[in-house]
C-alpha cells in the first residue's frame, strides 16, 4: 500500500485522480489500520472552534509549503474572529502527503485531550515545525508533543474522518490552503493564503463596522 502511495506521489496527483476524488479515497487507505484506540469507539465530531453564526472550514495540510507559510498570518484574524463570536472553526487536515495521516492523527489525539483554541494553535505550531524537521516516526513526534507539553489521548478517529471526507466531497476542495466561509445561506471557496487571509480581514471588518 504505501508503495501504490508512493507511486501516486512519484507521478503526480492531477495525472492520476482528480485532487477531490484522490483526498476520498485516501482517507480510508490511510487511515485504516492507524487504529489502536485505548478508548471505547464513540460517535465523535470534529473540534469546532468559537460560537459565531458563520462557518470557516479550514483545509491545510502540514507538508504543504504554503499552508506553512500562511499559519502565523492567519493565527491573529482567526483568534480575533473566534475571540469576538464571528464564526465557528473547523481545522480539516487534508491526507494529500505521504506522512500527513500520522500528523492529523496526533492533531485530533490532542484535541480529545484538551479540545479548545489555544490549545489547537499550540499542536498545530508543533506539528508544522515536526513536518519542517521531516519527522516521520510516530515515537519521535509523540516526545516532540510531550517535550512541549502537548499531551494527547488515543481514540477511534473513524467518525471523524467520515465526517471529513463527506466534507472534502461536499466542499470539492482542489487545494491547499483552501478556507471555505459559509453564512447567510451562501458558501464561498477561497484558496491560497493571500485570499484566504483577507476574506477572514473582511469578516473582522464586517464586525466591526
Amino acid at each position: 500500500m504505501i508503495q501504490f502511495l508512493d507511486n501516486i506521489k512519484r507521478r503526480g496527483w492531477k495525472l492520476i485522480l482528480e485532487p477531490t476524488t484522490a483526498a476520498l479515497i485516501l482517507f480510508p487507505i490511510l487511515f485504516h489500520g492507524y487504529l489502536t484506540s485505548v478508548c471505547a469507539a464513540e460517535e465523535l465530531l470534529p473540534p469546532i472552534f468559537g460560537q459565531g453564526n458563520i462557518k470557516v472550514r479550514l483545509y491545510a495540510d502540514y507538508f504543504c509549503s504554503p499552508c506553512r507559510a500562511m499559519s502565523p498570518k492567519v493565527e491573529p484574524v482567526l483568534t480575533e474572529l473566534i475571540k469576538k463570536n464571528t464564526i465557528t472553526l473547523i481545522f480539516i487536515d487534508t491526507p494529500f502527503y505521504k506522512y500527513s495521516s500520522m500528523y492529523a492523527r496526533y492533531f485530533l489525539y490532542a484535541m480529545y485531550r484538551k479540545n479548545d483554541f489555544e490549545s489547537a494553535i499550540k499542536a498545530r505550531k508543533l506539528l508544522i515545525t515536526a513536518a519542517t524537521q521531516n519527522i516521520k516516526e510516530a515515537a519521535k513526534l509523540e516526545e516532540m508533543l510531550k517535550d512541549n507539553n502537548v499531551w494527547f489521548k488515543v481514540f477511534d478517529i473513524k467518525p471523524i474522518f467520515a465526517v471529513f471526507s463527506s466534507q472534502l466531497q461536499d466542499d470539492m476542495i482542489q487545494a491547499t490552503p483552501s478556507c471555505v466561509i459559509e453564512r447567510c445561506g451562501k458558501k464561498e471557496i477561497f484558496e491560497g493564503d493571500t485570499a484566504i487571509i483577507q476574506a477572514l480581514e473582511d469578516l473582522l471588518l464586517c464586525r466591526t463596522q
